[in-house]
């Protein structure tokens, strides 16, 4: 479970980046002036714009694990920021 939240956070860098990289070019910035490498900025809109089902799996299995046992190992680092940043993806994908 460890490991899932390390790559939901990572996934949740992701797509902050990914919402910056499409706000600066909505500015008329570049994006060869943001990231110049095309491969590391395709692969970080790809992992920004699919957390939101990683963190939904994250988010239901901690759900299951919880129902099932009572104690996890899991730092609260991970679930506050996988949290905060799953309701903001909702805002953004759904709402805003």
């Amino acid at each position: 479970m460890k490991m899932f939240a390390r790559i939901a956070v990572l996934c949740n860098l992701a797509f902050v980046l990914s919402v910056i990289m499409r706000f600066l070019e909505s500015k008329n910035y570049h994006p060869d002036n943001i990231i110049p490498y095309t491969n590391i900025r395709n692969t970080i809109i790809i992992m920004g714009y699919g957390a939101i089902v990683v963190n939904f799996l994250f988010f239901s299995s901690l759900l299951f694990l919880l129902m099932v046992r009572k104690k996890l190992n899991l730092p609260l680092f991970y679930m506050v920021c996988n949290g905060v940043v799953f309701i903001s993806q909702v805002i953004y994908f759904f709402i805003w």
